[in-house]
Formats: C-alpha cells, sequence, structure tokens
C-alpha cells in the first residue's frame, strides 16, 4: 500500500467488465487514495480525459461493437491523439488485442504513448510500469 502526497487520478478505457472490477481492486489496493474512473469507449474516455485531466491512462484501442458483420472497431490513432491534445500530461499505457509489431511501435514513437502492452498481458508489469510512471515507489510482497 502506497500513500500518496496528493491523490492519483487514473481512467482505465476498457470494455470488458471483469478486466474493469480486476484493474480496479488490484490498483483500490495498492494506492488507497486513488480516485478510479472507467470509460467503456473511445468517446466516454475523450470526454472522461478532457475533464478529469487524470494522472494515469490505461487504454484498449480495439473495441468490439457487435454490428452487423463487425467484429470490432479499431479507435487507437483518434483516440490517443485526442487525450494527447486535451490531457498531454496524462501519462498513457495502451492495453490492447492488436499486435504489437503492427501497432505498438507506432504508438510508442508517433503518437507518444508511455508503454504498449499486448493481450493476454503480464498485468503485474503493467503495474510496475504504472507505479513507475506516477514516479512512486512498490511496495508490497517481494519488493
Amino acid at each position: 500500500m502506497v500513500l500518496t502526497a496528493k491523490p492519483v487520478t487514473m481512467l482505465v478505457v476498457e470494455n470488458e467488465k471483469d478486466v474493469i472490477w480486476f484493474m480496479r481492486s488490484t490498483f483500490v489496493s495498492l494506492l488507497p487514495d486513488i480516485r478510479f474512473y472507467d470509460a467503456a469507449s473511445p468517446q466516454e474516455a475523450a470526454i472522461l480525459a478532457a475533464a478529469l485531466q487524470p494522472d494515469l491512462i490505461l487504454a484498449e484501442i480495439f473495441f468490439s461493437i457487435g454490428i452487423g458483420n463487425l467484429a470490432g472497431s479499431y479507435f487507437g490513432p483518434w483516440l490517443i491523439a485526442k487525450i494527447r491534445k486535451t490531457a498531454p500530461r496524462s501519462k498513457i499505457i495502451v492495453c490492447s488485442m492488436l499486435e504489437d509489431g503492427d501497432y505498438g511501435d507506432a504508438f510508442e514513437k508517433d503518437l507518444k504513448v508511455d508503454a504498449y502492452f499486448k493481450k493476454p498481458y503480464d498485468f503485474e508489469a503493467v503495474v510496475e510500469k504504472s507505479f513507475e510512471l506516477l514516479g512512486l515507489p512498490l511496495v508490497g510482497p517481494g519488493n
């Protein structure tokens, strides 16, 4: 558990409720004063990012939309560019099912995300990177 000088504001952009629940329970247990928000769509995420100015954003960039024959929709460049414009100080970690070789390098270099993890990802590595980007010590078993 880490107590911070000011509460950390975190936005998770994800449409899988079990992933949101897992992230919320993990980060709340590690940062009891966290302000945790979630968005189920890229449009909602863009609005919340502008309003909240979160310290950290964990974002999926490929969303299931379930319309007709469309299996999903890719919002990566639009969402990241929008967040960078409206919440420029937010640290962004992309956690996506898209192949790193296809998009990861482009996100890290061109859109300037702070980290990219391909699903299924090592959640412990995501937590460690989150704490690193926030400049916080990760205190717990094994640390």
